[in-house]
């Protein structure tokens, strides 16, 4: 099963991701979560498809929401303010979503035992 999903990023056009086996299949205006370039996104469910699509297809890595997080009258709202304003999916849908119900990753460090007592000099005060 695949799904179309809409990611809040500018004038990008519906994703298509492969729904993994094992993994409910989630409904129209659920949150999900899927990969993009190098960021994981939450994305919001449009469609689903059962046909097989060509090309490398990306898995979605999970789905946020037991049923519609949107109604579908809101999600057709946005839709078609999209298509009118020629703006992208993901856009119209973000500004129909209330605050924080997007999540983006972000990159965390933290300084490992190895990385501590690389900086700490032989006999000197530790780091952290």
């Amino acid at each position: 099963m695949f799904v179309s999903v809409a990611v809040p990023v500018p004038a990008l056009p519906l994703l298509t991701y492969r729904v993994p086996p094992g993994m409910s299949a989630p409904a129209r205006g659920a949150r999900v979560l899927v990969p993009l370039g190098t960021r994981t996104l939450t994305g919001l469910v449009i469609a689903t498809e059962a046909a097989a699509v060509d090309g490398d297809v990306k898995d979605v890595l999970d789905v946020l929401d037991g049923e519609a997080f949107l109604p579908g009258s809101i999600v057709e709202l946005a839709l078609w303010v999209s298509d009118y304003y020629l703006a992208g999916a993901g856009e119209t849908l973000a500004a129909a979503m209330p605050p924080g119900a997007w999540v983006e990753s972000e990159r965390r460090y933290r300084l490992t035992e190895a990385g501590r007592s690389a900086v700490t000099p032989t006999g000197g005060p530790s780091v952290g």
